[in-house]
Protein backbone atom coordinates (compact mmCIF):
# COMPACT_ATOMS: atom_id res chain seq x y z
CA UNK A 1 0.00 0.00 0.00
CA UNK A 2 1.02 3.82 -0.65
CA UNK A 3 0.87 5.40 2.53
CA UNK A 4 1.66 8.47 0.69
CA UNK A 5 -1.62 7.84 -1.33
CA UNK A 6 -4.05 8.32 1.27
CA UNK A 7 -6.13 11.59 0.99
CA UNK A 8 -7.17 13.18 4.13
CA UNK A 9 -9.92 15.34 1.64
CA UNK A 10 -11.34 12.65 -0.44
CA UNK A 11 -14.41 11.52 0.66
CA UNK A 12 -16.38 8.18 -1.54
CA UNK A 13 -19.69 8.16 -1.54
CA UNK A 14 -20.97 4.42 -2.77
CA UNK A 15 -23.99 2.61 -2.95
CA UNK A 16 -26.19 0.45 -5.19
CA UNK A 17 -28.66 2.06 -7.62
CA UNK A 18 -31.38 4.12 -6.17
CA UNK A 19 -30.36 4.48 -2.60
CA UNK A 20 -30.80 8.02 -2.56
CA UNK A 21 -26.99 8.85 -3.66
CA UNK A 22 -27.32 11.86 -6.24
CA UNK A 23 -29.79 13.43 -3.72
CA UNK A 24 -27.07 13.32 -1.31
CA UNK A 25 -24.91 15.44 -3.20
CA UNK A 26 -27.27 17.39 -4.27
CA UNK A 27 -28.06 18.13 -0.98
CA UNK A 28 -24.40 18.43 -0.27
CA UNK A 29 -23.79 20.88 -2.37
CA UNK A 30 -26.28 23.64 -0.43
CA UNK A 31 -25.23 22.57 2.94
CA UNK A 32 -22.81 25.40 4.49
CA UNK A 33 -19.72 22.39 5.67
CA UNK A 34 -19.27 22.15 2.03
CA UNK A 35 -19.45 25.11 0.35
CA UNK A 36 -16.25 25.19 -0.82
CA UNK A 37 -15.91 21.86 -2.13
CA UNK A 38 -15.46 19.87 -5.07
CA UNK A 39 -17.85 17.47 -6.10
CA UNK A 40 -16.51 14.72 -9.01
CA UNK A 41 -18.23 11.84 -10.85
CA UNK A 42 -16.32 8.64 -11.36
CA UNK A 43 -15.15 7.78 -13.67
CA UNK A 44 -15.35 11.91 -14.99
CA UNK A 45 -17.93 12.24 -17.71
CA UNK A 46 -15.26 13.94 -19.95
CA UNK A 47 -13.98 10.93 -21.06
CA UNK A 48 -17.07 8.38 -21.05
CA UNK A 49 -16.50 9.18 -24.71
CA UNK A 50 -13.60 5.97 -24.36
CA UNK A 51 -16.26 3.46 -23.16
CA UNK A 52 -19.04 5.00 -25.60
CA UNK A 53 -16.55 4.83 -28.85
CA UNK A 54 -16.41 0.45 -28.24
CA UNK A 55 -19.79 0.00 -28.02
CA UNK A 56 -19.96 1.58 -31.37
CA UNK A 57 -18.54 -1.32 -33.17
CA UNK A 58 -19.88 -4.85 -32.31
CA UNK A 59 -16.68 -6.97 -32.77
CA UNK A 60 -15.04 -5.12 -29.96
CA UNK A 61 -13.32 -7.31 -27.68
CA UNK A 62 -13.84 -8.22 -24.33
CA UNK A 63 -10.45 -6.94 -23.73
CA UNK A 64 -10.90 -3.65 -25.64
CA UNK A 65 -13.77 -3.04 -23.57
CA UNK A 66 -12.26 -3.77 -20.09
CA UNK A 67 -8.95 -1.75 -21.81
CA UNK A 68 -11.07 1.65 -22.75
CA UNK A 69 -12.85 1.34 -19.05
CA UNK A 70 -9.58 1.45 -17.78
CA UNK A 71 -8.39 4.42 -19.64
CA UNK A 72 -11.22 6.18 -18.27
CA UNK A 73 -10.97 5.31 -14.78
CA UNK A 74 -6.92 6.25 -14.77
CA UNK A 75 -7.80 9.26 -16.69
CA UNK A 76 -9.87 10.28 -14.09
CA UNK A 77 -7.40 9.80 -11.24
CA UNK A 78 -4.97 12.36 -12.98
CA UNK A 79 -7.72 14.20 -13.37
CA UNK A 80 -8.63 14.64 -10.12
CA UNK A 81 -5.33 15.91 -8.59
CA UNK A 82 -6.03 19.61 -9.25
CA UNK A 83 -9.29 19.17 -6.51
CA UNK A 84 -7.15 16.90 -4.44
CA UNK A 85 -4.65 19.55 -3.58
CA UNK A 86 -6.67 22.07 -2.25
CA UNK A 87 -7.22 21.64 1.25
CA UNK A 88 -11.19 21.34 0.57
CA UNK A 89 -13.23 18.28 0.78
CA UNK A 90 -13.35 16.61 -2.40
CA UNK A 91 -16.69 14.48 -2.64
CA UNK A 92 -16.78 11.63 -5.46
CA UNK A 93 -19.90 10.42 -6.67
CA UNK A 94 -18.50 6.39 -6.69
CA UNK A 95 -15.10 5.40 -7.52
CA UNK A 96 -13.78 2.18 -9.11
CA UNK A 97 -15.41 0.34 -6.27
CA UNK A 98 -18.60 -0.03 -8.25
CA UNK A 99 -16.78 -1.27 -11.20
CA UNK A 100 -15.05 -3.93 -9.12
CA UNK A 101 -18.59 -5.34 -7.56
CA UNK A 102 -20.91 -4.75 -10.51
CA UNK A 103 -17.89 -7.13 -12.81
CA UNK A 104 -18.50 -10.38 -13.27
CA UNK A 105 -16.78 -12.20 -10.56
CA UNK A 106 -14.18 -14.46 -12.49
CA UNK A 107 -12.82 -11.55 -14.02
CA UNK A 108 -12.42 -9.55 -10.87
CA UNK A 109 -8.93 -9.50 -10.71
CA UNK A 110 -8.12 -8.60 -14.13
CA UNK A 111 -9.90 -5.74 -14.64
CA UNK A 112 -8.38 -4.93 -11.04
CA UNK A 113 -4.88 -4.53 -12.51
CA UNK A 114 -6.07 -2.69 -15.48
CA UNK A 115 -8.00 -0.14 -12.91
CA UNK A 116 -5.40 0.29 -10.42
CA UNK A 117 -3.19 1.48 -13.15
CA UNK A 118 -1.74 4.39 -12.35
CA UNK A 119 -2.69 3.85 -8.47
CA UNK A 120 -5.70 5.46 -7.79
CA UNK A 121 -6.24 8.04 -4.46
CA UNK A 122 -7.07 6.41 -1.24
CA UNK A 123 -10.26 7.93 0.54
CA UNK A 124 -9.85 9.18 3.93
CA UNK A 125 -13.83 7.73 4.44
CA UNK A 126 -15.99 5.58 2.66
CA UNK A 127 -19.31 6.54 2.98
CA UNK A 128 -21.61 3.46 1.77
CA UNK A 129 -25.98 3.95 1.52
CA UNK A 130 -27.75 1.02 1.21
CA UNK A 131 -31.36 -0.42 1.81
CA UNK A 132 -32.77 -3.91 3.73
CA UNK A 133 -35.08 -3.33 0.84
CA UNK A 134 -35.19 -4.29 -2.29
CA UNK A 135 -35.80 -0.67 -3.13
CA UNK A 136 -35.81 2.41 -0.87
CA UNK A 137 -39.56 4.20 -0.78
CA UNK A 138 -38.58 7.69 -1.68
CA UNK A 139 -36.32 5.84 -4.67
CA UNK A 140 -37.25 6.78 -8.19
CA UNK A 141 -39.42 4.34 -10.38
CA UNK A 142 -37.58 3.13 -13.46
CA UNK A 143 -39.24 1.00 -15.76
CA UNK A 144 -36.24 -1.48 -16.88
CA UNK A 145 -36.55 -2.54 -13.14
CA UNK A 146 -39.51 -4.64 -11.21
CA UNK A 147 -39.71 -4.05 -7.24
CA UNK A 148 -41.40 -7.08 -7.45
CA UNK A 149 -38.87 -8.93 -9.47
CA UNK A 150 -37.22 -11.43 -7.40
CA UNK A 151 -34.01 -11.91 -9.34
CA UNK A 152 -33.69 -8.38 -9.48
CA UNK A 153 -33.41 -8.65 -5.43
CA UNK A 154 -31.25 -11.61 -5.33
CA UNK A 155 -29.28 -9.30 -7.94
CA UNK A 156 -28.82 -6.59 -5.57
CA UNK A 157 -28.49 -8.95 -2.45
CA UNK A 158 -25.33 -10.18 -3.74
CA UNK A 159 -23.83 -6.62 -5.03
CA UNK A 160 -24.35 -5.27 -1.51
CA UNK A 161 -22.60 -8.66 0.35
CA UNK A 162 -19.62 -7.86 -2.64
CA UNK A 163 -19.63 -4.37 -1.58
CA UNK A 164 -19.19 -5.14 1.72
CA UNK A 165 -16.60 -7.70 1.92
CA UNK A 166 -14.73 -4.96 -0.48
CA UNK A 167 -14.53 -2.66 2.04
CA UNK A 168 -14.22 -4.29 5.13
CA UNK A 169 -10.75 -5.51 2.89
CA UNK A 170 -10.15 -2.28 2.07
CA UNK A 171 -10.58 -0.55 5.60
CA UNK A 172 -7.84 -3.01 6.82
CA UNK A 173 -5.33 -2.73 3.91
CA UNK A 174 -5.45 0.90 3.27
CA UNK A 175 -6.90 2.52 6.28
CA UNK A 176 -9.66 4.04 4.55
CA UNK A 177 -12.41 4.70 7.64
CA UNK A 178 -15.37 2.63 6.11
CA UNK A 179 -19.38 3.67 7.83
CA UNK A 180 -22.50 2.50 6.79
CA UNK A 181 -25.50 4.41 6.17
CA UNK A 182 -28.82 2.63 6.22
CA UNK A 183 -31.41 4.37 3.99
CA UNK A 184 -34.39 2.58 5.42
CA UNK A 185 -37.19 4.72 6.96
CA UNK A 186 -35.25 8.07 6.65
CA UNK A 187 -35.71 11.01 4.79
CA UNK A 188 -32.85 13.09 2.54
CA UNK A 189 -33.04 14.97 5.51
CA UNK A 190 -32.48 12.42 7.88
CA UNK A 191 -29.76 11.17 5.45
CA UNK A 192 -27.80 14.60 5.40
CA UNK A 193 -27.61 14.57 9.02
CA UNK A 194 -26.02 10.82 9.48
CA UNK A 195 -23.82 11.69 6.79
CA UNK A 196 -22.41 15.68 8.10
CA UNK A 197 -22.31 14.24 12.41
CA UNK A 198 -19.36 11.77 10.73
CA UNK A 199 -17.88 14.58 9.38
CA UNK A 200 -18.11 17.76 12.46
Amino acid sequence: MNLFNVRQNLIVIEGLDKVGKSTLISNLQSHPVFGDSSFYNFPSFKFDYLRKLTKDFENTTAYLRDLSHALSHGLTYLDMEQYLRKPNWVVCDRYYYSSLVYSDPRKMNKIEKLWMEPSPPIPKIIFYMYSEHPYPAFASSREDEDPNDSMTAKHRKAIHKRYIKLFTELEKSQGSHFIKICVDDKTPEQILTEFTDHLI
